[in-house]
């Protein structure tokens, strides 16, 4: 059976094996509405290709336990809730994703991450990256190009993810 061959994030090729697991890292999954969860779901959900598992690390806290049990893949939630009186308000949040993502990257030894948006789980990928060598790609949405643009303290976190891929 012919594979695909798979793009590390460094763009050079990876040889595809038999199975390979995967990690999709995304802040709002379900219940929450919005493309970016129905492409996710569609992608990673329902048109994997067989014999590659992926485990999806979302926010949400704990409260979806029944959707989540219904769900075709696992889903490991995050608490990702934020707090203004933080600085930056988001520290937190953070912390939590990576502590997940981790937490799923090695029970069930995650080949690669996928990571749903530049901010904040590109930068998270990053972290994951640095911390464990694991390859990654970041989707990049329309908003995250003119966000970059604007903000020079997003620019700066950007400039992360897309450093990365020359490593």
């Amino acid at each position: 059976v012919a594979r695909v061959v798979r793009v590390d994030s460094c763009a050079r090729p990876v040889a595809a094996s038999a199975s390979m697991r995967h990690a999709l890292l995304s802040e709002p999954w379900f219940p929450g509405i919005g493309g970016s969860i129905q492409l996710f779901d569609a992608l990673y959900g329902r048109h994997f290709p067989a014999g590659d598992s992926v485990h999806i690390v979302a926010g949400g806290g704990h409260a979806h336990g029944d959707l989540d049990a219904r769900y075709p893949r696992p889903v490991t939630r995050f608490d990702d809730a934020r707090y203004p009186w933080m600085r930056p308000e988001s520290a937190a949040l953070y912390a939590r994703m990576t502590a997940a993502t981790l937490a799923v990257v090695r029970r069930e030894g995650v080949g690669f991450l996928h990571c749903g948006r530049v901010i904040p789980e590109g930068v998270v990928g990053l972290a994951v990256h640095r911390m464990t060598g694991l390859p990654f790609a970041v989707w990049v949405h329309g908003e995250d190009v003119s966000i970059y643009r604007r903000y020079a303290v997003k620019k700066r976190l950007i400039s992360g993810p897309r450093r990365a891929r020359r490593e």
